[in-house]
């Protein structure tokens, strides 16, 4: 996962690169989704959660997401970003991410 979060415009949340080790495959067709919590561990304001990632067509394992404009994320602060995949039977995995808000490049 991408673990930069761009303010103020076209905000995306990217997990790239799922991967079956014991398939030896990419997944394409896993249903993940991702919650963001502050600091204190609160789901952050102005986003529904849990949002669902979409499948980058012609990608390995390549999922994203848009978040809200009003998603309220802060420039210099960390975030957690809680990531649910399910696989299918056998293959679920919750990750952990750490998320630093920095602004676009001009």
């Amino acid at each position: 996962m991408i673990r930069v979060v761009l303010q103020n415009s076209n905000n995306v949340i990217y997990f790239n690169d799922l991967y079956d080790v014991l398939n030896e495959e990419y997944v394409n067709d896993a249903d993940i989704e991702v919650v963001i919590y502050d600091v204190y561990g609160a789901e952050v304001a102005g986003q529904i959660w849990p949002l669902t990632l979409s499948y980058n067509d012609g990608s390995d394992g390549d999922y994203y997401a848009a978040l809200n404009d009003g998603i309220n994320l802060q420039v210099g602060l960390y975030y957690k970003a809680v990531v649910n995949i399910d696989a299918g039977p056998g293959r679920r995995l919750e990750e952990t991410h750490e998320l630093e808000i920095v602004d676009r490049l001009p």
